[in-house]
């Protein structure tokens, strides 16, 4: 049995952060964008480094292919 103290390995290492929004939801369902990855996430270094959420975040309305994925759904 592993220690609740030791880290289990990763894939989050490959993952594209720089393309990447993380949303933290509140209890009532209000959504906040968090501006720095959170440590749980134990990516490394680069990859900490590559999250910029406000780079990904486009003005206007969402894409077609966006909203189909979504069903539509916008607010």
């Amino acid at each position: 049995m592993e220690s609740r103290n030791e880290r289990l390995p990763t894939l989050l290492n490959e993952t594209p952060f720089s393309h990447t929004l993380i949303i933290r939801y509140s209890e009532t369902g209000e959504p906040t964008l968090v501006r720095r990855m959170p440590l749980f996430v134990h990516a490394n270094n680069k990859a900490r480094a590559a999250y910029n959420p406000r780079a990904v975040i486009e003005a206007g309305n969402p894409s077609p292919l966006a909203e189909r994925r979504y069903d539509g759904d916008t607010g």
